[in-house]
């Protein structure tokens, strides 16, 4: 595939004449994205420089960058934000207020969140820390809470299929120790008595 191809991954628009690095995911597959596109990536703006790569001839020419970590769909959906996103200006992390998106880019920023399954999201979720993609990591960071809101931790330990590894021991010494565990417990219980 050519770093200038017309059509990306999932239907990502990039310019014909636009300049695009390409990522080879942990399976090995070939993904593009645009130079305009990938400022978002800390990562990929740190690599760049340290791989003595410094104008668009050796952009084009550069073999594809390996993103060890980063599963072929989660990279596809990491493309596609990228490129949805890359007329945005940068992530202020520590002024956040000033990060607010138009009505339209928040309508497609939470069809794009709401889309994906509790998998794919903590999948991109990681892809995004991994890339270092601050906007993208701070939405799915959103996504992550807000399905965390109101569940109770067997909830929790359910949507992400996480094991719980404590004994009955450990697990009451825990609620022993952390006072608040009891407090939370019985406020649980009295916001949601028909499911007790």
């Amino acid at each position: 595939m050519s770093p200038t191809a017309e059509q990306n991954v999932e239907g990502s628009m990039v310019a014909k004449e636009e300049v695009c690095y390409r990522f080879h995911s942990k399976e090995g597959r070939e993904f593009t994205l645009s130079k305009s596109a990938a400022h978002l990536s800390v990562l990929v703006k740190q690599m760049v420089p340290d791989l003595g790569i410094d104008d668009d001839e050796e952009i084009k020419t550069m073999r594809p960058i390996p993103l060890i970590n980063v599963g072929s769909e989660a990279l596809a959906l990491v493309v596609k934000w990228c490129e949805h996103h890359k007329t945005m200006p940068a992530w202020e992390e520590e002024k956040w207020w000033l990060n607010e998106r138009d009505a339209e880019m928040r309508r497609w920023e939470r069809e794009f969140i709401t889309a994906m399954s509790p998998d794919q999201l903590f999948n991109v979720f990681s892809a995004a820390n991994y890339m270092d993609i601050k906007c993208l990591f701070d939405k799915c960071a959103e996504a992550v809470a807000d399905m965390a809101r109101g569940k109770s931790v067997e909830e929790i330990r359910e949507v992400w299929i996480l094991e719980n590894d404590f004994t009955p021991e450990e697990q009451e010494k825990m609620n022993n120790e952390n006072p608040w565990t009891v407090v939370l417990r019985d406020i649980d219980i009295k916001a949601r008595p028909d499911e007790f």
